[in-house]
């Protein structure tokens, strides 16, 4: 269902995928089907998530993926007092994570790209820092940033 922001008519949108945000005419059109997405990733923060071994949630957020938008889901920030490498490697190993597929990886930058093994549309993302975090985290060892979204893997791709 569309909601119209700052207009009175509806104007249909060809070839417009499943939700999305279009500027028409000054308003903003609004798709409310990105909340039906979100629940597919049970809510934000999602219980899909594969969460750090030791992480703490400490913030979370929805997000939109693409212009127009054509996917939404969660970014979460995690706080693990493990050591930044011996998360990296939770996440690469496929004892830790039985249910997701590793896609791309850099290990320089410790970023990694996974892929549900039943859903190959359910992404995560998952970038790991050392050091702090955030102002009000408090001490913590590593800083962890995860988004997923279902959405197409060919829109990822950078």
């Amino acid at each position: 269902m569309w909601i119209l922001i700052g207009l009175v008519a509806l104007l249909p949108v060809a070839g417009f995928g499943a939700c999305g945000v279009v500027l028409v005419g000054g308003g903003i059109l609004i798709d409310r089907a990105g909340a039906g997405q979100l629940a597919t990733l049970g809510g934000c923060p999602s219980s899909q998530t594969p969460h750090p071994p030791q992480g703490v949630l400490k913030d979370s957020s929805e997000i939109s993926v693409g212009l127009p938008i054509s996917a939404v889901g969660c970014w979460e920030a995690y706080a693990d007092d493990m050591l930044a490498r011996d998360v990296y490697t939770y996440y690469i190993s496929r004892e830790s994570l039985a249910d997701w597929r590793l896609e791309e990886t850099y290990a320089q930058t410790m970023y990694i790209r996974l892929a549900n093994k039943l859903d190959a549309k359910l992404l995560v993302d998952v970038s790991i820092e050392t050091g702090g975090g955030s102002i009000g985290w408090g001490p913590t060892r590593t800083r962890i940033d995860i988004s997923i979204c279902r959405c197409d893997p060919e829109l990822l791709k950078g």
